[in-house]
């Protein structure tokens, strides 16, 4: 353990003649400082920046393509080379992506919150993915020698995993719209938490963007939601990552949830992604289709009918129905100051003009 670990360094440092240098995440080192053993020592702090991620991810690549292509060797396997032709392009046809879409480089930075080895992760789930059309990539660039890859296509990698449906526990996204009781209000409780915690004219919120669980359940209970609910959402939201507690605790012990929460909590930038770009697109709309408990009969009727059926307009159907019946329900709640789901749709709005015209230019 990190804490450990400094204790024997500052030991060391003291008893022997050495000067110990001990490498420590900026996390740990601030959770530390305020209640931990590095409060209790002096301490000289160097900090080494992460690399910029956009430059970290193109080296990545341009190695992995060097292999690919067969240039480089296979480190592990002296005297052989591989030469991939589909995977060099695959690949080159992604790095090309990430330098000229602001959008596709964005969401990554986002998703990943700026995290180096969750960006390459994220990149690397592209490669073999099953749901992502690599004959198809491969044959227009071929014939073009051009492709540039739409946000929602890398988007579903990361939405859905190895998977043909949303897992939660394989994807990075989260369900914002689950609820945890009968209540379909509920599907908005977790984004008008996240709405809240963005909200700048919040009065509880500190300079750090910190705001007190008391003022969000404070705020949810005026929209309607009982103090239950919204703890049983602060804990998924924290679980999955798209907030934060002031402690940087994960709250992975379900004895949290009873009465244990920390005072205090803020947004991630992938919690903020969500909020504002990510929850009224048509990937993670239709991703969450199939995990949402729909309480209308009908349009539960509707999902069913082709739930196997992964071709683009039946993709499109389900997003768009999902989505229908979200808006009736959030109709039943109203605009609040700090959060309206219609401007989540609007921000959405061109990823489902995108897939529309596709499928009129195959057809449908």
């Amino acid at each position: 353990m990190q804490a450990d670990a400094f204790v024997i360094a500052q030991e060391l440092s003291a008893n022997w003649n050495a000067i110990v240098f001990l490498a420590l995440r900026p996390q740990t080192f601030h959770g530390s400082k305020r209640s931990g053993v590095v409060s209790a020592y002096p301490s000289k702090v160097f900090v080494i920046p992460p690399p910029k991620l956009e430059e970290a991810i193109d080296k990545r690549l341009a190695f992995a393509q060097r292999i690919a292509s067969g240039e480089l060797p296979v480190p592990s396997a002296s005297g052989i080379s591989l030469h991939l032709e589909t995977l060099s392009i695959l690949i080159g046809v992604l790095r090309s992506s990430l330098a000229r879409s602001k959008e596709l480089m964005e969401f990554v930075v986002n998703v990943s919150a700026g995290n180096v080895r969750l960006a390459v992760e994220l990149v690397a789930r592209f490669f073999g993915n099953p749901n992502v059309q690599s004959e198809k990539i491969i044959k227009i660039f071929s014939e073009t020698w051009d492709y540039l890859v739409p946000v929602h296509e890398f988007a579903r990698t990361a939405l859905l995993g190895d998977y043909s449906h949303f897992q939660e526990s394989s994807s990075v996204a989260s369900n914002v719209f689950d609820v945890g009781l009968a209540d379909p209000r509920e599907h908005f409780v977790s984004l008008l938490i996240l709405g809240f915690l963005s909200w700048n004219a919040a009065a509880s919120r500190d300079s750090e963007g910190f705001c007190s669980r008391l003022a969000i359940v404070s705020a949810l209970q005026g929209v309607g939601f009982t103090a239950e609910q919204v703890t049983l959402h602060l804990v998924r939201l924290t679980r999955k990552k798209l907030i934060e507690t002031i402690e940087r605790r994960t709250l992975e012990s379900d004895d949290n949830v009873l009465g244990e929460l920390p005072e205090s909590f803020r947004v991630t930038s992938l919690g903020a992604y969500i909020l504002k770009r990510w929850a009224g697109e048509f990937a993670f709309l239709e991703a969450m289709a199939f995990d949402t408990p729909v309480f209308d009969a009908d349009v539960r009727a509707e999902l069913a009918k082709a739930a196997s059926d992964d071709r683009l307009h039946a993709r499109f159907a389900r997003a768009v129905a999902f989505r229908d019946y979200l808006s009736s329900i959030w109709g039943t709640i109203g605009a609040c100051p700090y959060f309206d789901w219609e401007q989540v749709l609007a921000a959405g709005a061109d990823s489902f003009n995108r897939v529309s015209r596709r499928l009129v230019d195959l057809g449908y």
